[in-house]
């Protein structure tokens, strides 16, 4: 990989950390779920990671409520949108 795209690619993966660590920990569990660990995200599916973490957070706001207020409530329709 060239040093450009390994730039790239870390910069891809610290967005995704960041939109992770905003995620309520239901979030993060139901994530885990799917992906096993932030850090097995593939290169492959790094971009859908971060698309479902980030309509997570939009709904999250604008519901403007905490989602893991009730984590029983929580389904994996809540982190995809």
């Amino acid at each position: 990989m060239s040093e450009a795209l390994k730039k790239i690619a870390d910069f891809r993966r610290a967005v995704l950390r960041d939109l992770y660590s905003q995620c309520t920990q239901a979030q993060q569990n139901i994530f885990n779920l799917m992906y096993k660990s932030l850090e097995d995200v593939s290169d492959k599916q790094i971009d859908w990671a971060i698309e479902q973490c980030e309509r997570t957070i939009i709904k999250k706001k604008s519901q403007g409520q905490r989602l893991d207020s009730n984590p029983e409530n929580e389904t994996l329709r809540d982190i995809n949108g």
